[in-house]
């Protein structure tokens, strides 16, 4: 198992970064979040930080490091980037987090997680009812918020694209937990390059599109996203069986996911490909997915695709762009999610 001791959480510029861009995207999420009405920007509001009985009116922060409004700015501090396109950016960046919340939203009804960040998720507070109708009104807030660009159409027709993708991806993970299909790792790659790639993926081709970069740097902005989606997703599968779930809201194994572990787990239990799936075989399935061998080798999994997207980065080549500061933000997304069950992953 490859493990990379040299990334530090404490990358002052990496850090300055989250910062800057946090401090941009919360008052442009607050101001479209105020038209809503008090019943649904109290809900939204809860979601997305405040405290439950808040009436909708308290102040709050998004809840997180940020990190797909981050890689809009490509990992660059938003002061550094040219006067005339920080506004875009950051702007780009608030509607890349609405949706990323809007997403969790809905996930974590269809799976059921009433945890979300160590507390209650939205609809076990809220009802599914409400924070369904927050989710929709949250939908049409975005596109609102990118009519104030300047290349509107360009970017509403890309991101409403990528809301298409994690639908679909969603849709895709449900047949498979439903058993309709056998999962497979063809199966679990398409899921999760919908899930959690499409996101990043524009996340970082707007960054680029915003920052001056043609086509082909647009092209391997969107390869960056892909691999790191993939490279994420494995490392939070393995959050799901290693660390405590009432923090993670995770429960993969309970809910019959095809996580990357239970996919490696099934290969190595041959009895698990009989046709009536015997109880026993899936038992067998769910101790090996906690074995360390099978830990390991998703880890490495995500090492390689992890590699594959810092190698991506390496193409990109546009005037202003610092390939050090977006491979300094690819591997702390990764590192800061495999040290949750690698305490050796990140130094302290």
């Amino acid at each position: 198992m490859k493990t990379d001791h040299n990334v530090s959480t404490d990358d002052a510029s990496t850090q300055f970064c989250f910062e800057e861009i946090r401090d941009a995207i919360n008052p442009i999420i607050d101001a479209s979040i105020a038209p809503l009405g008090p019943v649904l920007a109290k809900v939204a509001r809860y979601h997305l930080g405040g405290i439950e009985g808040d009436q909708g009116n308290a102040k709050f922060a998004v809840q997180g490091k940020a990190l797909r409004p981050a890689l809009v700015t490509l990992g660059r501090p938003l002061s550094s980037l040219p006067t005339k396109i920080r506004e875009d950016v950051s702007i780009t960046a608030a509607a890349v987090e609405m949706i990323h919340q809007w997403s969790l939203m809905v996930y974590d009804i269809i799976d059921n997680d009433e945890v979300r960040r160590g507390r209650s998720s939205t609809w076990a507070v809220h009802g599914i009812p409400l924070t369904l109708l927050t989710a929709d009104a949250i939908q049409a807030q975005v596109v609102r918020m990118l009519m104030r660009l300047r290349n509107t159409n360009i970017h509403v027709e890309i991101l409403l694209e990528t809301m298409l993708k994690l639908v679909s991806g969603q849709a895709c993970e449900l047949v498979l937990a439903q058993g309709a299909e056998g999962a497979d790792r063809d199966k679990y790659i398409g899921v999760a390059a919908s899930k959690t790639g499409a996101l990043l993926s524009t996340s970082l081709a707007l960054g680029v599109m915003l920052q001056g970069g043609g086509d082909a740097d647009v092209d391997a902005a969107t390869r960056v996203g892909h691999h790191l989606g993939l490279s994420w997703q494995a490392s939070n599968d393995l959050e799901g069986i290693w660390c405590d779930s009432t923090q993670t809201g995770k429960l993969s194994l309970r809910q019959g996911k095809s996580t990357l572990p239970l996919i490696f787990a099934a290969e190595d239990v041959e009895s698990v490909s009989s046709a009536n799936r015997a109880e026993s075989s899936s038992e067998q399935v769910r101790d090996r997915s906690r074995s360390i061998e099978i830990r390991d080798r998703t880890v490495e999994f995500s090492d390689r695709e992890l590699s594959m997207a810092l190698a991506a980065s390496e193409e990109i080549d546009f005037p202003g762009y610092h390939q050090k500061d977006l491979a300094t933000l690819l591997r702390l997304i990764v590192r800061q999610s495999q040290s949750k069950y690698l305490p050796d992953c990140l130094p302290r």
